[in-house]
């Protein structure tokens, strides 16, 4: 089976039979059916009954629901032919001269065999550019010329409907995680054109030799064709980051009595460890390392208690990522569970200003905050979260914080400030997956370049 897109003869063979790839004269890039991108088969673009191949019926299953998927599959998307290409690169969002420069770099890298760096190291040590010393009198839209990023991918940055996000983390850290969402998807859409043609060529007849197939044949009208030919391909569950099993397709469960519902946003492309084969949970697939609002140093697990909160970000995320699926996860948690948690609240206050400082600094709070984040102090902490990182909180003295940080720190939503919710230790993430199990629904919205503006 191939990988990453090198398809062999026989590979492409097969996709080209079924219409999934499509004659294109672009070099380096294949022309692909939009089919590639669909939802599970018989799903509307908001809700179906489950049909989807691997899925199942259980009281410890997830919920998914997908929404706002094009209809018709008649467009198609050019595709790198390779993971390991300056189409590659671009697809990412580098302008063709940057990523001819990064190839470069990764191709002369000394004795490749034993260098443990692949081509994503070396795009996400691109952008740290940004920090040296020639970067430092340049606007940020200067920066990102000068680094090499695409206008589209700029526009998308700078958007400011999502200013109050994207000053929630530096520059740098938003540049790196779209371009490694961007990668990690263009990687997984190769991993479906591979995994289709392994699957199709199963299910085929035994093929004529090479010898039979390069014969000269009689010359034959061609088929009078008056649209694209429909192709042939049935998602799975694994195509959509999803496990075989322990997953239905329906609309999200009632709220249960006496739970909390939390949410939280992400590009699908980083969930595929998430839900295991088993149904149980891997939590470090969405842990957030440390120099987070409450974590300065140790992983933590943050959600929101508001929906709109959570659609920011997946918007967000969406709006950077113009290839990657988001979801929108919601989750229900007994009340006991979360009552019986070593708990500390943080709303906007002297301490939030403080401990908030000093864990976007990554630096160690002072001792009185020792409960907060060390061995047996806070499981959860709920609070506030704080935006303006870059333009004012990481250029604040220690002094002054209380004076310059105000509301204009606080992320804002229609009812007030956002909150978040952050599980502050191992222990209690992996116990909280245990409670939450059979209690998760997922909302799987398409991706900006496959939407129909017409779904909800």
């Amino acid at each position: 089976m191939s990988t990453y897109g090198d398809l062999s003869p026989e590979e492409t063979r097969a996709l080209e039979e079924d219409h999934v790839v499509l004659p294109s004269p672009a070099h380096g890039k294949r022309k692909v059916s939009a089919a590639l991108l669909a939802p599970p088969p018989n799903q509307d673009s908001n809700y179906s009954s489950s049909s989807y191949s691997g899925f199942t019926s259980s009281s410890s299953a997830t919920s998914v629901r997908f929404r706002s998927f094009r209809s018709s599959r008649a467009h198609t998307i050019d595709l790198p032919e390779s993971i390991y290409s300056v189409a590659a690169l671009e697809f990412i969002g580098f302008t063709t001269e940057t990523a001819s420069e990064i190839l470069a770099r990764f191709n002369s890298r000394p004795d490749p065999d034993q260098c443990p760096d692949d081509l994503l190291d070396y795009v996400l040590a691109y952008p740290l550019r940004l920090t040296s010393a020639p970067f430092q009198h340049y606007s940020l839209t200067e920066g990102m010329t000068a680094l090499g990023l695409t206008q589209q991918l700029q526009d998308a940055l700078t958007d400011p409907r999502f200013s109050p996000i994207f000053w929630t983390e530096t520059a740098v850290y938003w540049i790196k995680d779209t371009l490694r969402i961007n990668y990690l998807t263009l990687i997984q859409l190769q991993r479906r054109l591979s995994n289709h043609a392994t699957r199709s060529l199963l299910k085929k007849p035994k093929r004529e030799s090479l010898e039979a197939v390069f014969q000269p044949a009689a010359a034959a009208a061609p088929p009078l064709q008056t649209e694209p030919p429909t192709a042939t391909l049935t998602m799975t569950s694994e195509d959509h980051n999803l496990p075989k099993t322990y997953v239905t397709v329906q609309t999200a469960d009632p709220v249960l009595q006496d739970h909390y519902v939390l949410f939280k946003a992400t590009a699908a492309t980083e969930m595929g460890e998430w839900i295991q084969d088993d149904g149980s949970l891997d939590m470090q697939a969405i842990a957030s390392l440390g120099g987070c609002d409450f974590n300065y140093k140790a992983f933590a697990w943050y959600w929101t208690l508001e929906a709109e909160t959570a659609e920011i970000y997946r918007a967000w995320a969406s709006r950077r990522c113009f290839w990657s699926d988001t979801w929108i996860i919601r989750i229900q948690i007994p009340t006991t569970f979360i009552d019986n948690l070593r708990q500390q609240n943080l709303w906007d206050s002297r301490d939030w200003k403080e401990y908030v400082w000093y864990c976007k600094k990554r630096s160690v709070p002072p001792p009185k905050y020792d409960s907060y984040w060390k061995a047996g102090g806070a499981d959860l902490v709920k609070g506030h979260i704080c935006t303006g990182l870059s333009s004012s909180v990481m250029r604040i003295k220690k002094d002054e914080l209380q004076a310059k940080m105000t509301e204009e720190n606080l992320v804002m939503i229609s009812s007030g400030k956002a909150s978040q919710w952050a599980f502050m230790n191992e222990a209690t993430a992996e116990r909280l997956a245990m409670e939450i199990r059979g209690k998760i629904h997922i909302d799987i919205t398409a991706a900006t370049n496959n939407s129909d503006p017409a779904a909800g």
